[in-house]
């Protein structure tokens, strides 16, 4: 859990899916996650300076706090860590680790350290990680147990710069948004929402239209909650006639390479196949359907999980 007791010097963010890329590929990926980073911060009038390292992306605000709660609904950040930087000396890191760690640990705790390490240096990780061990149990009367510590203080060393940081906490994951296309999210039920979310945790840009104005609160409130900031089309129809000619319109205005629904088997399968066969019968574009095989259990727990439903 994040700390008040000490004051951090940054960030570090973790993405995964991105370093499977190619290098091309995955430069092209970092630059729009790093652009949303900046873009989420700004809309929230936090200060913001961003580093970037190969695999690794840094991020320096006056509000560390803020700054990973905002991160945690990052689409393409898979986890953060609120850190302390310092130079890659022996002597550096150790009196750093001393002085963090002694705003967690009393004598009767037990801790460990856990140090991975890149680069060429006159150390190894295990001679950091023994020296770092003795110092913090002299200073603090805590005991290291590496199996099941009540603490763990991990120290990452990277060429000349050591970060040191005490949790990684889990964000939300994916695809930075931008990355994978643009989609057009039909919203005609809760669970068009939810269908929207996966396919921007998958890195599309959504544009919604929505079919009945009851779900545009609910709408502004998630993408307030997700740091998004989609363009929504209110666009009430009375006929599917009217439906299948304005999805084309908007389809074709909005640049978009799919039309996205909220579908499930759960409901009435008759129902949803019939539905599904007169969408793609009248309108001629690709439809995706993320939900269809979810039942209505997982869906409505998923909604809650996102802030939809309470």
């Amino acid at each position: 859990m994040l700390s008040e007791k000490v004051d951090y010097d940054l960030i570090l963010v973790r993405y995964g899916e991105l370093s499977l890329k190619s290098r091309y590929v995955r430069r092209y990926f970092e630059n729009m996650l790093v652009r949303n980073i900046k873009n989420v911060f700004r809309r929230h009038g936090l200060s913001c300076r961003v580093e970037r390292e190969w695999g690794r992306i840094y991020v320096f605000t006056d509000n560390v706090s803020s700054g990973v709660d905002l991160l945690r609904r990052v689409f393409g950040v898979v986890s953060v860590s609120p850190a302390f930087r310092t130079v890659s000396s022996m002597d550096s890191v150790s009196k750093l680790a001393v002085g963090v760690s002694k705003k967690f640990l009393c004598g009767d705790m037990s801790f460990a350290v856990r140090v991975t390490r890149t680069g060429c240096h006159v150390f190894t990780s295990r001679d950091v990680a023994v020296r770092v061990g003795r110092d913090v149990a002299a200073v603090t009367g805590a005991r290291v147990d590496l199996d099941r510590p009540d603490f763990e203080l991990f120290i990452e060393v990277r060429d000349d710069v050591s970060f040191l940081f005490t949790e990684k906490i889990v964000c939300v994951g994916g695809l930075p948004v931008g990355t994978q296309g643009r989609v057009l999210v039909l919203v005609d039920s809760f669970y068009s929402i939810l269908a929207a979310w996966y396919m921007m945790r998958r890195g599309c840009d959504v544009v919604f239209v929505v079919v009945d104005d009851s779900f545009l609160s609910c709408l502004d409130s998630f993408l307030s909650k997700w740091n998004m900031e989609s363009k929504i089309i209110s666009a009430n129809v009375s006929c599917r006639v009217d439906l299948y000619s304005m999805l084309d319109r908007f389809f074709l205005d909005e640049g978009c390479d799919a039309i996205v629904t909220g579908y499930s088997m759960y409901m009435h399968s008759d129902d949803v196949l019939s539905s599904i066969m007169l969408l793609k019968k009248h309108v001629g574009h690709l439809f995706l359907h993320p939900l269809i095989c979810f039942d209505r259990e997982m869906m409505d727990q998923k909604l809650r999980e996102i802030g939809v439903l309470v």
